[in-house]
Order: structure tokens, then C-alpha cells, then sequence
């Protein structure tokens, strides 16, 4: 048996009682191994299940269910060419995530997708007792934070997932998130379209979406940013590239006056601000690979609304809200508390301060206007088309 083999089963750190997925073929020194030939007539529970060890040539055996189930309460303990583990328990061999061994086999998910033989329910199916799984896209500093709680209010901690990913993710990382969103029943964050496609064709969650004027969204986002402490905000002190080029745009904003912070390189190449919802709903290379125009983006941002089942607004968040728990089949609310980046916000983040002034829309909307051009229009095709459907209900197409 090869050394990548014998290093796998050297790391996992099995004991008597546990059960283990592998290939049938794995030398476990400890534990029940269930091989993957058995997942489709005697699986284990996922949640039962605490080692899963994934043989990248095998994973096309694996069903894809049970195994966004099983790895949703683990992390990855251990990844080389061969195999990624994972574990509920950390290992004296874990913090494997960032490594190239993991990021490949995030990307090797792409090519090689687990199995899945049972077909899943549609999103839209009204037969009683399916369940209907809801994602919804959150666009930043669009009212989603109010929307999420109110939404997954009731519901218990293990049926909703939220990710504050990155949406100009790779396709790797949109891998990586598919495993954590699919087993749950209501997941929210601030998806790209790719994600979001995911998450409807293949895992069948309906869509809901919420917008804010562009302008009115770009002024709130520049405000939060300002309310950061550089003391205390853990993207300080993080390695992750996402986190550090985060901390770059708080230090801009906090460190020059609107107007050149809005033309500046770092504010006008961010997806947070230039054109969000166009960058959000589109994507940035065509089918051949070549990278794309905001001018040719904009047909695309516009066509991928008809994804989702419902539309709503900042202003109605309330309806917005209450759409979704009918279609979750939860007891609708009275009351839907507003969260801001003022002190409501501030009591749920140490790393949030009082700013000096928070500038309205109206202040700097001549220095913002570059940025929401296509927002501006795509803003204005979803108002359309949410004012043309029936929002008592979900228009599924």
C-alpha cells in the first residue's frame, strides 16, 4: 500500500466505537468502515457518521446528499494527492483548509461531482409534507441582515446556514459552499449567480431576493465601513485574501473624504460598490472564457431576475419576509425588527463604533452615480418585475 494511503490512515485517528466512511479498500486501525457501495441501500446517518474519507477518484460513488449531510458539522483533518478527510473532532493533523491539497479537491468537485441517485423534490412542489428549501440572496447592505433573522425566526439552528462569502468567488470556493448550504432548509448570504444557479438546479431551493435603491445602498455601505474599528475588527488580523482586501476598503473609507474615496482604484474595483447587483447577477467570463463588459453584463443581470420565485424591497420587508415563511410553511410575523448600522448593528458587533456623521444619499450622490449605472437599470427591471407578480405568492418559472 502506497505512502499516500498509509499517511491518510495514519491521520485519522479513528476509535472502536466510531463509524467511518472510506473505500472499501482503506486499512482502518480502528472503528466500522462503511465502504461507499453500501450509501445507497444501508447508509449511515449522516449525523451518526465521524470520520468520511474521500478518495478523489472514487467521489463519482459517493451520493451527493448524503455527503453535503455528513461533511456539514465536520472539517476537513486531512488532505494529500489522493484523499481529503473529514472529522467532527480536530486532529492533532487539522487546519487543512487553505491548503493547495484541499483547494484542489474543492476544484476537483467541478470536473468530478458525488453521485446522486434519488431525484430531489422541486422547490415549487406543493405536495404536502415535501419540504421547501429557500435561498436567499443577500445583497450587501440591502436590508438582508433584518431579512435573514425574521425569515429563519422559529426555525431550529441546524435547518439554516448563512455565509458571508465572497462574491466574486471562484468556482472552487463555490464548491466548498454548496457542501455547507445543501443539507439545510433555509440558507441566506451574499451568493453569486453561480452559487445561486447551484443551489436551484441542483439541490432545488427556491430564490428570494431583496433590493435597495442603488444609490441609498452605496451611501449605507460607506457608512458601515467608516463604523469599523481597525482595532477590533477580526479582518485585521486574518491571512485570507478576501478578508485582508476587505480591511484595505474600511482603511479607505475611513482615511479619505467621499468624493476621492468613491473614484479611488480600490473603491471602483470593488463588486461591494461598482455596480453590485450587475457584478452579483452576472458573470464576469462568457461561455469561451473571455472576460466580459459591464455593457455586455447588463442582458445577463437582467435575464438571471427570472430565477427567482419572489423579488422584494427594503421598504417592504415585512411583505418580503412574510412571503418566504408562507412558502417555508412557518406562521407569518407581526412585527420584524429593523437592523442598522447605527446602534442596533453595533450591539451585535464589538468591532463596530460610532461615527461622527452618517452621510445621506442625497449628499454624495453625484460622487456615487458612476457606480450604480447599471444598478440603476437593474434596479428598475426588478421593481417591474416584483410589481407584476402576485407577492402574496411565489411566481415560480
Amino acid at each position: 500500500m502506497d505512502k499516500f494511503w498509509l499517511d491518510a490512515r495514519d491521520c485519522l485517528g479513528a476509535e472502536a466505537n466510531e463509524i467511518v466512511v472510506g473505500p472499501a479498500a482503506f486499512p482502518l486501525l480502528a472503528g466500522k468502515l462503511v465502504p461507499y457501495g453500501e450509501l445507497t441501500q444501508n447508509a449511515p446517518a449522516p449525523s451518526a457518521t465521524d470520520r468520511v474519507i474521500i478518495h478523489k477518484g472514487e467521489i463519482g460513488s459517493i451520493p451527493a446528499r448524503w455527503l453535503a449531510a455528513a461533511i456539514a458539522g465536520m472539517e476537513p483533518i486531512f488532505a494529500n494527492e489522493v484523499f481529503v478527510v473529514y472529522g467532527k473532532k480536530q486532529q492533532p493533523c487539522s487546519g487543512v483548509a487553505q491548503s493547495d491539497h484541499f483547494q484542489s479537491f474543492l476544484g476537483f468537485l467541478e470536473a468530478e461531482p458525488p453521485a446522486d441517485e434519488i431525484p430531489l423534490p422541486k422547490a415549487h412542489d406543493d405536495t404536502v409534507g415535501v419540504e421547501r428549501k429557500l435561498a436567499f440572496m443577500h445583497f450587501f447592505k440591502a436590508g438582508g441582515t433584518s431579512a435573514h433573522m425574521a425569515m429563519a425566526s422559529g426555525l431550529p439552528p441546524g435547518e439554516t446556514c448563512q455565509i458571508r462569502a465572497d462574491i466574486t468567488m471562484p468556482e472552487t470556493t463555490v464548491a466548498g459552499n454548496i457542501l455547507k448550504l445543501a443539507p439545510h432548509r433555509f440558507v441566506s448570504g451574499h451568493f453569486n449567480i453561480a452559487l445561486a444557479r447551484r443551489l436551484r438546479d441542483e439541490f432545488h431551493f427556491a430564490l428570494v431576493t431583496q433590493f435597495r435603491e442603488p444609490t441609498a445602498r452605496v451611501a449605507s455601505a460607506y457608512n458601515f465601513l467608516r463604523a469599523h474599528s481597525q482595532e477590533r475588527h477580526p479582518f485585521f488580523q486574518s491571512s485570507r485574501p478576501s478578508d485582508r482586501y476587505f480591511a484595505e476598503l474600511i482603511i479607505a473609507a475611513q482615511s479619505m473624504p467621499p468624493g476621492e474615496f468613491f473614484a479611488s482604484p480600490v473603491c471602483m474595483g470593488s463588486p461591494f460598490f461598482n455596480n453590485h447587483y450587475l457584478q452579483c447577477l452576472s458573470n464576469a467570463r462568457s461561455p469561451a472564457g473571455e472576460m466580459m463588459t459591464f455593457d455586455d453584463r447588463l442582458s445577463e443581470a437582467i435575464e438571471n431576475l427570472g430565477m427567482f420565485s419572489a423579488i422584494g424591497s427594503i421598504d417592504a420587508v415585512e411583505e418580503m419576509v412574510n412571503v418566504a415563511r408562507r412558502w417555508m410553511r412557518l406562521p407569518e410575523l407581526t412585527e420584524i425588527p429593523r437592523y442598522k448600522v447605527t446602534k442596533d448593528e453595533m450591539a451585535g458587533h464589538e468591532w463596530l463604533q460610532p461615527v461622527d456623521y452618517l452621510y445621506k444619499a442625497d449628499d454624495i450622490s453625484e460622487f456615487i452615480a458612476p457606480l450604480v449605472e447599471f444598478d440603476v437599470a437593474i434596479h428598475s427591471k426588478a421593481s417591474e418585475i416584483r410589481s407584476d407578480c402576485d407577492f402574496r405568492g411565489f411566481s415560480v418559472t
